[in-house]
């Protein structure tokens, strides 16, 4: 497990098992009432633990030294994929960088686990430039836990889309390779 993976696991587990030390004797809440928490101003400004996801480092013009930008909340949030034992999500924020619009995209796959939601794995994209996006659909109609996730960067008439796919297995996200002609 790489060191950004597992600071990010290490680092929501509190975020996430909150629900469960409110009420002990309540069932795990739905993936719905999690998500929406993510949405909330006040809330993501007291979670340090979601740095990671709302922050990034920047050069700034010139090549000059690297600026922090922190995005207050998540722009959307969004579950791409859920089963009994584990949810796909998508999340972006908008960093409000000087040079240029930039969209922090995460996907995380989240499962239960010590009475609440944790992180089991995540992968973070960035797409920056005036048409800047980010966006993750189902990859086939009814291939389980696979996703293609498209990045729109650019600007100036110099913009451009990528796409990579991605499939859930053993609770981690796996690039799946491009198909050969």
């Amino acid at each position: 497990m790489n060191p950004k993976t597992l600071f990010a696991v290490l680092a929501l587990f509190p975020l996430i098992s909150i629900y469960s030390k409110a009420e002990p004797s309540t069932a795990l809440p739905t993936p719905q009432e999690c998500v929406q928490k993510f949405t909330d101003k006040s809330w993501c400004a007291t979670r340090p633990e979601l740095k990671p996801f709302l922050e990034l480092e920047y050069p700034e013009y010139d090549g000059g030294p690297k600026a922090r930008y922190r995005a207050e909340v998540f722009s959307e949030i969004s579950i791409l994929w859920s089963s009994t034992g584990e949810v796909m999500l998508m999340a972006n924020a908008m960093p409000p960088t000087k040079a240029t619009p930039t969209v922090l995209s995460t996907l995380m796959v989240v499962r239960p686990g010590s009475g609440g939601w944790t992180i089991a794995h995540s992968m973070t994209f960035l797409a920056s430039g005036k048409y800047s996006a980010a966006k993750a659909e189902p990859a086939e109609e009814g291939a389980a836990a696979v996703v293609t996730l498209t990045l729109t960067q650019g600007g100036r008439g110099n913009a451009y889309s990528h796409s990579e796919t991605f499939k859930v297995e053993d609770h981690k996200l796996h690039r799946l390779p491009l198909p050969t002609p």
